[in-house]
């Protein structure tokens, strides 16, 4: 349709029809960034109590031996700090 000379878009149907799947669509997205937003958090909640991972162990092994500490000692070192072994620590920070 022309008004005064120009195109009017609100009255093609290829502009109604991408203004209602614009409008269908946009559901979708809040409901999707919901969804995201829910499993990131959760699974930002959930992975802090999992145990470190063996090369972060192996890290720590390594690093200890380098200044000195023997496996033992350092078991001993964790329990009077952190009140727990190598195998039992956590991702989480724990308190002191």
């Amino acid at each position: 349709m022309v008004v005064n000379n120009k195109f009017d878009l609100a009255d093609t149907s290829a502009f109604r029809y991408l203004l209602q799947h614009a409008k269908k669509t946009e559901g979708v997205m809040k409901t999707s960034s919901w969804i995201l937003a829910i499993i990131l958090l959760c699974n930002f909640a959930f992975s802090q109590d999992m145990s470190i991972l063996p090369a972060q162990k192996d890290a720590i092994l390594v690093l200890s031996a380098q200044n000195g500490f023997t496996n033992a000692s350092l078991d001993q070192w964790l329990t009077a700090v952190y009140k727990t072994d190598l195998n039992g620590l956590s991702q989480t920070t724990p308190e002191r």
